[in-house]
């Protein structure tokens, strides 16, 4: 969605019966941005709250000759999305941004 806040979303759905509230907090081109929808329980079950280690499309590589170094590769379909919270909840509007460290609407 790429809402600079989670208050400039105009949107209300109702998730699903196997499906709970979500936000995702990232950086995008040194911006940060939010993400807000309904995602599923299995999705949800995996996703720990905030500052959540997130696998991304980006894969890390060990340098050859220098196994204390790393390098990251980036995918071609990378965005440069880079998560830096995800959260999910089940009551009415619970993903307005409190859980990612914002005041909610």
């Amino acid at each position: 969605m790429d809402l600079s806040s989670p208050q400039e979303c105009s949107k209300v759905t109702r998730c699903g019966n196997h499906q709970q509230c979500y936000i995702e907090k990232y950086v995008r081109h040194n911006a940060i941005y939010y993400d807000l929808g309904c995602k599923s329980n299995v999705v949800c079950s995996s996703i720990g709250g905030p500052q959540t280690s997130i696998v991304g499309r980006r894969k890390v590589m060990l340098k050859e000759g220098a196994p204390d170094s790393f390098e990251v590769d980036f995918d071609e379909d990378d965005d440069g999305k880079f998560p830096v919270c995800e959260s999910c909840c089940n009551t009415t509007a619970c993903n307005n941004g409190g859980s990612c460290g914002v005041a909610g609407f």
